[in-house]
């Protein structure tokens, strides 16, 4: 599909809980949307789709639902039950957008709006914050999902999060574990949730936990499994460049390891 527009909303979090510039010259960009891009792109496309973004937490509005092929909900420093205005703004936008069948791809914070949006609850983990690279293990279901096409039964992944998806919504479908913790959901309608980050490098992630927990610089390392499965959305959705629409995802044994250069933190 040719001039597919995607729809990026950032939910990361009011001044209050992300101090202003925490990101400030991160070499991967400033806000989540840039960071996705920049997996794309170490993915190995060429062109991107048409990728907008709207940070709702700033007041921004949201856009007309008409607009766009297709939304990622970034990840949140705020837990999805605090009830704040542009929660439930975003929340509401969400179910006029699930009525429309277009996809959704939902990111750690974004995958647990989408969960309650749908009748889930969202617990804090008893075992505290997970912040590490490390494996999530797909069930025989997320084997044969086109979003891990081409990975094994264990994908390397960055992990941040304090909260997770505790009971499923009606009609949910598990696809990735750690530990006993959902890791990924298809929930049905087009609806795809990670409670992992494939959109961020490595470094960005060290990055993000500055000031939060203490020396974690060895915890993450780059893994091109992430950008992979952004790329297996997008193409399965129909909304790469028609140039790359028909090609297959890169291989993630010989794609070019994502970029360390970013500071460390």
């Amino acid at each position: 599909m040719g001039g597919a527009r995607l729809l990026y909303i950032t939910i990361m979090g009011t001044e209050d809980v992300v101090r202003p510039g925490l990101f400030a010259g991160n070499p991967d960009g400033e806000h989540d949307a840039a960071w996705l891009c920049r997996r794309l792109t170490e993915a190995g496309l060429e062109r991107l789709p048409g990728i907008e973004q709207v940070d709702v937490c700033s007041g921004s509005e949201l856009p007309p639902v008409e607009e766009y092929d297709a939304v990622v909900v970034g990840g949140s420093y705020h837990n999805v039950d605090e009830g704040h205005e542009w929660q439930m703004r975003t929340m509401e936008w969400l179910r006029r957008w699930r009525d429309t069948g277009r996809p959704m791809l939902g990111i750690c914070g974004g995958h647990q709006m989408a969960a309650v949006i749908l009748g889930g609850r969202v617990a804090r983990m008893a075992v505290g914050p997970w912040a590490m690279t490390a494996p999530v293990q797909l069930t025989d279901d997320g084997r044969r999902h086109y979003l891990f096409e081409g990975l094994s039964g264990e994908v390397m992944v960055h992990l941040g999060h304090y909260d997770h998806v505790e009971v499923l919504p009606p009609g949910a479908t598990v696809l990735a574990m750690r530990e006993g913790v959902v890791q990924a959901l298809d929930f049905g309608g087009g609806w795809l949730g990670l409670q992992f980050h494939p959109e961020v490098s490595g470094p960005t992630m060290v990055h993000a936990w500055d000031g939060v927990l203490g020396d974690i610089a060895g915890a993450y390392r780059d893994t091109p499994e992430g950008p992979r499965i952004l790329v297996n959305f997008l193409r399965t959705h129909g909304l790469l460049p028609e140039s790359v629409d028909d090609q297959a995802p890169p291989d993630p044994r010989a794609a070019t390891p994502l970029s360390g250069a970013a500071g460390d933190g």
